[in-house]
Formats: structure tokens, sequence, C-alpha cells
């Protein structure tokens, strides 16, 4: 199985609003990535802003990732816990 490719970052949050109410975009720059929706708007704001940081997070871990092999630590529950994360966002 290949490597999945995802929208390119920085991705955007922007409120949309509807007859029913509003809810959130997360966006690239040409590509809508999903809508947020739910009863709670603080929630749905924060977890609009959680998606719209996922590219710069996945880089972030796989750079500490490569930081913590150089410095040694191989083998440990972390180590292990930041490959599986890695492998779970792009595979």
């Amino acid at each position: 199985m290949g490597t999945i490719k995802h929208t390119s970052a920085p991705w955007q949050v922007t409120k949309q609003a509807t007859e029913n109410g509003s809810f959130f975009r997360v966006k690239g720059e040409t590509v809508k990535v999903c809508n947020v929706v739910t009863r709670d708007y603080e929630t749905a704001l924060k977890n609009a802003k959680l998606i719209a940081a996922a590219p710069e997070l996945l880089e972030a871990c796989k750079e500490l990732l490569d930081l913590l092999r150089f410095h040694g630590y191989q083998h440990s529950t972390e180590i292990y816990d930041a490959q599986a994360i890695i492998k779970k966002a792009t595979e």
C-alpha cells in the first residue's frame, strides 16, 4: 500500500452561515477538506482548528521522530507510538 497524499498545507478554518445555523469549513488553498458540524459551537470550532493543523502536526511528528532517532532513541514506547500514529495518518 502506498502513502496517501493529502491536500497541501496550510489549511484554513472559515465559519459558514446557513439558514439553519452555522458550521466550520476546513480547506486548503483550492480544495475543501471537510465541514465540521455539531450542536456545540465551541466544540465544532476546536475540532475544525485541530483538523486544520493536521498537516503541520504530521510534519512536526516526523521531524521529532527523526531527531529522536538521530540521538539514539531507537527502541522506546514513545518511538513505537509515534511510528504507529504516523503510519495511521499516512497509509
